[in-house]
């Protein structure tokens, strides 16, 4: 089964991309070369079969943030919340 990145890599514009390219006013190329190396992605599971797809990540909108849980000795402590697309 192949994914969205290893579609982008061999330049193959997917329907996935193309909805994900008109929603963000994004060119082709730009999608595909920030897809192939891991910069945006389109979570498209082949299964869903009502999928909206929706790219996340660098240059748009959507991205992800992420909450560090740290355990020395037993205890965690909570670093701030960081940008995973700096």
């Amino acid at each position: 089964m192949k994914t969205q990145m290893n579609y982008a890599k061999e330049g193959i514009f997917t329907k996935e991309m193309q909805i994900v390219a008109q929603k963000e006013n994004l060119s082709k190329d730009f999608l595909l070369e920030n897809i192939a190396c891991g910069k945006i992605i389109i979570p498209a599971n082949i299964n869903h079969k009502s999928l909206d797809p929706n790219g996340i990540g660098f240059g748009l909108p959507n991205d992800i943030h992420t909450t560090t849980l740290l355990c020395p000795c037993g205890r965690y402590f909570l670093d701030e919340t960081q940008d995973l697309f700096d």
